[in-house]
């Protein structure tokens, strides 16, 4: 007879010990029972409080157990066992990659044999269910272990990062989640360690660590950088993994363009950035919403932001892709306005002429009070000609701005 006392609530479970120790003395029979001893002994504390010690609460025990015996976990041959499981799904596990299977479990569910069999099951479970467009290859087989691994050990984590998938084709969110200061840094740090529940140092390092062995699971070439091939398979297989959450998961019928042109479109400000850096004062920054507010839009914007201080205020130059999901073209703009706390009027007044004269296209907008260009509309995927077309005009049109403005700022 095997009586697993630790399902039970540790109170509970002292309760029964004691109406057990009473009956246990019957000849011919031997009772094993099952007893993760902290449970128990937390349950000897809420029954009695400090009126037992802790070598009173052990004598409690040595009263009713006769023989003691540890399952000893120390000796587990987890590499074997890992292998063993993968092999009954019609998995081979390489020899160099074994080493991560096992640091993966230790750095999430650990070596208890409960959480590891629940650990399988879910992978067996994932392995047997067909899902339109998602097939789990050797290679994203790695993939799909570690995100189940997070999805069992680390859920609100987890939750986070299938709500900003998105955020992974940036290449920064999956890193950030990887170092402790993004936790406890600043006001924006704290927040997302709230948001996380991660309550402690202790969490933190658990996550950090964790995040650690489970990027180095992604990145294939082993070069500290995710490439654009591994981000994709990991949103596909996060997609998959959402049937065994119990979060809200992405639809997995859903279509990934935004996701692809977030990180394409940002990749093109990058490189035109480089090509037009050095040509004016102020260098220009990325500018990338997070999400498109607006479900009306199929659109995704990416851009290049710059500041221009002077006497009246700031005026901002920003340079914008705006890619249309459905026909997979991209609109080229570039908008010229000032920041909320500037003086509209005098930057109609101080710009007025140079609008007059400008052979770019420029077209004024009263009601936003800005200079708007939008003549140029290519295919989506024309990322040479969308990165010339920007590193021509920019360092044309930023320089004569900011001569304006500088000027001004000098008479006054």
């Amino acid at each position: 007879m095997t009586l697993p006392l630790d399902r039970l609530c540790p109170g509970k479970a002292v309760e029964l010990l004691e109406v057990l120790k009473l009956f246990l003395d019957c000849d011919h029979c031997v009772f094993v029972l099952a007893i993760d001893y902290a449970v128990v002994s937390q349950g000897v504390k809420q029954k009695y409080g400090d009126l037992l010690g802790e070598e009173k609460g052990r004598s409690f025990f040595d009263k009713i157990i006769q023989v003691p015996f540890k399952v000893p976990v120390a000796q587990y041959d987890v590499k074997n066992y890992v292998t063993e499981s993968m092999k009954a799904l019609g998995i081979e596990i390489a020899d160099g990659e074994l080493e991560s299977y096992v640091k993966l479990i230790q750095n999430s569910v650990g070596f208890n044999p409960r959480a590891m069999k629940r650990l399988f099951n879910a992978f067996l479970l994932l392995n047997k269910i067909a899902v339109s467009g998602i097939a789990i290859d050797p290679k994203q087989c790695k993939i799909l272990f570690a995100t189940l691994c997070l999805q069992l050990s680390y859920e609100n984590v987890y939750s986070y990062i299938v709500q900003n998938a998105e955020r992974c084709y940036e290449g920064a969110m999956l890193d950030e989640l990887t170092r402790v200061e993004s936790f406890t840094e600043g006001e924006d740090a704290q927040h997302l360690a709230r948001e996380l529940h991660l309550n402690s140092d202790a969490d933190i390092a658990h996550v950090t660590d964790f995040m650690r062995v489970f990027e180095n699971m992604l990145d294939r070439e082993a070069d500290g950088k995710l490439s654009e091939t591994a981000v994709k398979s990991f949103i596909n297989v996060l997609r998959f993994s959402t049937i065994t959450a119990n979060t809200a998961s992405i639809d997995p019928n859903g279509d990934e363009l935004e996701s692809q042109y977030r990180y394409y479109n940002r990749g093109i400000i990058k490189d035109a950035l480089v090509k037009i850096q050095g040509n004016f004062k102020t260098p220009y920054c990325i500018y990338q919403t997070k999400t498109n507010n607006n479900p009306h839009w199929q659109k995704y914007y990416a851009g290049g932001w710059h500041g221009i201080t002077c006497s009246f205020g700031q005026v901002n130059i920003e340079f914008k892709i705006a890619t249309d999901l459905q026909s997979r073209t991209s609109a080229l703009s570039v908008w010229i306005y000032p920041d909320g706390k500037t003086d509209r009027k005098q930057f109609a007044q101080r710009l007025h002429a140079w609008g007059e004269q400008q052979s770019y296209g420029f077209r004024f907008l009263e009601n936003d009070c800005g200079y708007w260009l939008c003549d140029k509309t290519v295919h989506a995927d024309s990322r040479e000609e969308i990165i010339s077309y920007f590193a021509t005009l920019i360092p044309q049109v930023t320089p004569e701005i900011e001569k304006i403005l500088r000027e001004e700022q000098q008479r006054t």
